[in-house]
């Protein structure tokens, strides 16, 4: 007799999954895995993790099947090994194989923070007949990593400084205050910068191959449904800036450098996040504005929710209800 797959049927497992490279770290919440029911398939942004996405998971596992990952160098997955390559492809490919390695099936709403909207679109080329929709949590456009971000200005005027208090993200958290702890110290390894390093080492040849696939022009979502939503992520530069001011930070001119990249950046961003209302068909999607910072899922994790609410249409209410009734 075979046993249960607890990828599918235990309320909550984790574990480190190999691929054959490498160990990849995955995690499983909510429901009974369903036939034919999408499961969400959450990928977090670059320098980012599981680890700032509980209080998203513990809104939607309530109903639905959530599966979140740890890529390659982040949180407790393995580092990959230095011959192969962190551009958004292979990161794809590694998330294929190790949802394989557990047997874990589709479909999926996808959703992508940040740079994981580059990566869900490079998932969803590789299998676009699981996916049943797509949700885009302030996400990264290729286009926007043409742009030159002030890198070097940013951490002249956050030296010395709380990013987490500055940007205003510890004192809007909704994390618990253990999960808070939890994703501060992931950000401080040694191997996260060095992750975070490859993966910026990969973008010109990630944005290369996105950009030859013609996602927007070839309409690939069709008539599934596509939820965007939009932050004011330029708020994050602009405290910083203000922080680092009052600090005394920074010379003048990495301060009108970064006014000028602030006062400029937000019309690029828009401009370029609205081209992805170009994946699918007119009528076919939904835009969400929100005053928080770029870090939603960590500020306002009940919006994410509204996407994918969004995103299942009629299936949500029919999941929602079947696991409210299990429970009653």
């Amino acid at each position: 007799m075979t046993s249960p797959n607890p990828w599918l049927t235990s309320p909550s497992h984790s574990a480190l999954i190999s691929i054959g490279t490498h160990s990849l770290y995955l995690s499983a919440s909510g429901p009974l895995h369903r036939p034919g029911i999408p499961s969400i398939l959450i990928e977090a942004g670059h320098a980012n993790c599981s680890n700032s996405w509980p209080a998203v998971v513990r809104l939607l596992a309530k109903f639905i099947r959530v599966y979140t990952y740890d890529r390659a160098g982040y949180g407790r997955s393995e580092r990959a090994p230095s011959d192969i390559p962190r551009t958004a492809e292979q990161i794809a490919t590694e998330l294929d194989l190790l949802l394989k390695a557990a047997s874990v099936p589709g479909p999926f709403v996808l959703v992508g923070h940040s740079y994981g909207g580059i990566l869900i679109r490079e998932f969803l080329a590789l299998r676009p007949f699981d996916i049943k929709g797509l949700v885009f949590v302030d996400a990264v456009m290729e286009h926007d990593l043409d742009y030159e971000w002030p890198n070097k200005e940013l951490a002249s005027l956050g030296k010395g400084l709380d990013s987490y208090e500055a940007r205003g993200l510890k004192q809007n958290s909704k994390l618990s205050p253990e999960e808070w702890e939890i994703f501060v110290a992931g950000e401080k390894t040694s191997l996260f910068e060095e992750t975070s390093q490859r993966e910026m080492t990969g973008f010109s040849s990630s944005v290369t191959s996105l950009k030859a696939k013609n996602q927007i022009t070839n309409k690939v979502l069709g008539a599934r449904r596509l939820y965007i939503i939009k932050a004011d992520h330029v708020r994050d530069y602009r405290r910083i800036l203000e922080k680092g001011i009052e600090a005394g930070n920074g010379t003048e001119e990495e301060r009108e450098k970064m006014k000028v990249f602030c006062e400029g950046i937000e019309k690029v961003w828009m401009r370029n996040t609205r081209a992805l209302i170009g994946l699918c068909e007119v009528g076919w999607w939904r835009w969400k504005g929100v005053g928080c910072g770029h870090q939603v899922q960590i500020e306002m994790p009940e919006v994410v929710v509204e996407g994918v609410e969004w995103v299942l249409g009629p299936l949500w209410w029919e999941v929602k209800n079947a696991n409210q009734v299990a429970e009653g």
